[in-house]
């Protein structure tokens, strides 16, 4: 792959897999593109954390987010076992030229006093229970009002559960004095394991065979979505951003 920077701009070809119809507050139609992160974009990916460390664009909770979610996906992309990781799903949410989202999910994680892989770090999960490990989003320079972003990564994300083999998706939700997240999940389908507060991590739950960027001290909400509501959430977001689905390389170039 060939990388170009200049005027800290970050050039690479990327691998688009899907588009999706979005809108600012003026309704204008606006498209987001989700590529997929490989092996060959590990120095762009460097390039960016680089960028993103000595930005002032954002708080340094959101700041820290983004930084340990593009470390994670660095992390697999240079993990050398390979057949453990061919189900993780990586991808970015492009608007014209702009990064604006991540998305990591199906890391393989191991079940405590077992050596048996699993892909979620619930407790006794479900047979067939994978985990959306790290999703961020943040608005382009190019358009602050754009919406759709996080629909879009999660639309393409649980399209691909099927094929994988996963029937429900865990995920450990922001409290909702940090963010809208909460919110932002059950808009998705995605429902509440009980009403208490949980511990990021405890005694029992399943550990990542990668390196974990995760704050252990982190208080979150647990929330599962099923397959029934997965099925109705990917049909909802085909009807309103009507998705084409693609595979193909195209340049972009992050500024």
């Amino acid at each position: 792959m060939q990388i170009i920077e200049r005027s800290f701009d970050i050039s690479f070809n990327a691998k688009l897999v899907s588009k999706w119809n979005s809108s600012n507050k003026h309704k204008n139609n606006e498209q987001i593109n989700i590529i997929s992160f490989e092996k060959e974009d590990i120095c762009s990916l460097e390039m960016l954390y680089s960028k993103i460390k000595t930005s002032t664009n954002h708080d340094s909770y959101k700041k820290d987010i983004i930084e340990s979610s593009i470390k994670t996906i660095l992390e697999v992309l240079n993990y050398k076992h390979k057949k453990n990781l061919e189900k993780v799903k990586l991808y970015g949410a492009v608007y014209e030229d702009e990064i604006c989202g991540l998305l990591v999910a199906n890391i393989p994680k191991v079940r405590q006093k077992s050596s048996k892989i699993i892909y979620s770090s619930r407790h006794n999960s479900a047979k067939k229970e994978t985990e959306m490990d790290w999703l961020v989003t943040w608005m382009p320079k190019s358009n602050n009002q754009l919406k759709g972003i996080g629909k879009s990564l999660v639309g393409q994300y649980f399209s691909t559960l099927k094929q994988d083999g996963f029937r429900d998706v865990f995920v450990k939700s922001e409290l909702p004095e940090i963010s809208y997240a909460q919110f932002f999940y059950e808009n998705l389908g995605f429902e509440k394991l009980g009403d208490k507060r949980a511990k990021l991590t405890t005694k029992t739950s399943s550990q990542c065979i990668i390196k974990d960027f995760s704050n252990n001290l982190d208080i979150i909400i647990p929330m599962i979505a099923t397959k029934n509501k997965i099925r109705t959430t990917i049909n909802k977001l085909k009807h309103e951003m009507k998705p084409l689905f693609i595979d193909k390389f195209f340049k972009i170039t992050i500024c």
